[in-house]
């Protein structure tokens, strides 16, 4: 989701995204998987919702601070979707793709 004022933030994600897709393609014998952990509940997020410069990033930053999960929520939904091995090489899986939507107010 593109943030206005977080530029690099955002294009970094979209890099790896496409990274992760390339490596797979390339080195068809390794496992490579982009997951995205959501939200998480860490020092940064709060940073990014209360010092973003553009109204809209901390609208977007706020709502997302509401549906944020805890580090421990998402390092066990990864380790899951790792154990399981289900996914493709070079898939990108979002937390929520596996634990539903968000719910918020």
């Amino acid at each position: 989701m593109p943030i206005p004022s977080w530029s690099l933030y955002c294009t970094g994600k979209a890099a790896r995204d496409m990274l992760h897709r390339v490596i797979a393609a390339e080195e068809p014998d390794a496992r490579v998987l982009c997951y995205a952990p959501g939200p998480v509940d860490t020092a940064m997020l709060h940073h990014m919702k209360d010092e973003s410069v553009a109204p809209k990033a901390v609208k977007i930053m706020s709502d997302s601070h509401k549906v944020s999960v805890t580090p421990q929520k998402t390092a066990s939904v990864l380790c899951d979707v790792l154990n399981e091995d289900k996914y493709e090489s070079g898939a990108h899986i979002d937390i929520f793709d596996v634990i539903g939507p968000p719910k918020s107010d």
